[in-house]
């Protein structure tokens, strides 16, 4: 076991972990805490747009996809179970693109970049200076430990 390398990579993959999984954390803050100009809670907006899409169960899709946003966000700034968070975070990307299917590039751009990211999150992991990475770390001492 090696400690971490500080390289220009590790740094941009945590900075681009935490930018993003921070924007996504805001998203669900909103949706879930947040009310719309007019007073009406934004979370029953938001509701009203997933029946929209016509799929089943769309109350609990629409918490589903805000926590996802909420929580998954959090995790992925903190590099916690990021695999886990950004597959979720990737499946309410595909819903926001559902949702978006119609319209033009640019009001799908935001819903695809975010999918991107997290799939690259998904592929590659959270990265050296993350709580997963300390974990593996830690589980890589212990195994090492128990031989010696």
């Amino acid at each position: 076991m090696s400690a971490t390398t500080i390289s220009p990579r590790s740094i941009g993959w945590a900075v681009l972990r935490i930018a993003v999984g921070a924007m996504f954390v805001t998203h669900g803050y909103a949706k879930i805490f947040g009310v719309t100009p007019d007073g009406t809670p934004q979370m029953g907006q938001f509701l009203l747009q997933v029946s929209a899409l016509g799929l089943p169960f769309p109350e609990a899709l629409a918490w589903i996809a805000a926590l996802s946003e909420l929580v998954g966000g959090s995790l992925v700034v903190i590099g916690l179970f990021t695999r886990p968070a950004a597959l979720f975070a990737l499946g309410t990307m595909v819903g926001a693109l559902h949702h978006h299917r119609a319209d033009a590039f640019p009001q799908m751009e935001k819903a695809l970049l975010f999918l991107v990211v997290f799939l690259v999150l998904l592929i590659g992991g959270s990265g050296p200076f993350s709580f997963d990475a300390a974990k593996r770390a830690k589980k890589e001492k212990l195994s090492l430990s128990i031989f010696r």
